[in-house]
């Protein structure tokens, strides 16, 4: 799926014309000239971005219920019946399936909806009405390998390398080496730093961190207990 959209619309015509007195229904024709670019941006490679484009043309016949004109006069429930109809016949790719509510409201050309009022305002009520809307769609999916890359880090799973059980990263149970930065469960690496001042992992040999008394001690203690057996 892309990392992300750029997304950039605008309205072409509209325009509300009136149809005969108990005429129905009234009719709404969306015309969509719809331009796609695929951006990739991919991880040292030589080009900075590779782009792809396709464009085509929509046309969207959507009925509606009595009084036709009420709806188109309705303002954010004009534009929100607009989406519910538009949504479905542009939705013919895997990459919208990544669409949020905001992605698909940016579809739709900002204040649409006050621009059909204003052409259907002069309309009778009982009159049967026809609103044709054009507009200009430019969508520009951008895949970018560093940011999947690191949104991958970020949903691995982790496991303890010492007993290969999955662990949290950010819970209390987790105790991070300074230097290299594996992780641990803190109960696994207080059982292996009874055998080993080495990392499990990379073998970075962490006796330094002891402090100096306790590595004075550790010397006596050996010495004599070499002592103690001759």
């Amino acid at each position: 799926m892309p990392n992300r959209f750029v997304i950039a619309t605008h309205i072409l015509q509209v325009s509300v014309t009136e149809g005969p007195v108990g005429a129905w229904p009234s009719k709404l024709f969306i015309d969509v000239s719809r331009r796609e670019a695929y951006r990739w941006i991919g991880i040292g490679v030589p080009r900075k971005s590779v782009r792809t484009r396709k464009s085509d043309n929509k046309i969207v016949e959507v009925p509606i219920a009595y009084p036709g004109v009420e709806l188109l006069c309705s303002g954010d429930s004009c534009r929100r019946f607009i989406l519910k109809h538009l949504i479905p016949n542009l939705k013919d790719a895997d990459e919208y399936n990544a669409f949020t509510a905001a992605d698909w409201d940016q579809v739709i050309p900002t204040d649409i909806e006050f621009v059909i009022q204003d052409q259907a305002s002069d309309i009778l009520i009982d009159c049967a009405c026809r609103c044709d809307v054009s507009i200009e769609l430019t969508i520009q999916f951008v895949y970018c390998e560093t940011t999947a890359l690191l949104q991958g880090f970020l949903n691995s799973k982790c496991e303890c390398s010492i007993c290969n059980e999955e662990l949290d990263p950010t819970g209390h149970d987790v105790l991070y080496l300074p230097k290299c930065i594996h992780r641990f469960h803190i109960y696994c690496i207080i059982k292996w730093s009874r055998r080993s001042a080495t990392c499990p992992v990379c073998r970075h040999n962490y006796s330094h961190f002891i402090s100096e008394d306790y590595m004075l001690m550790r010397e006596r203690m050996l010495t004599n207990h070499v002592n103690d057996n001759q």
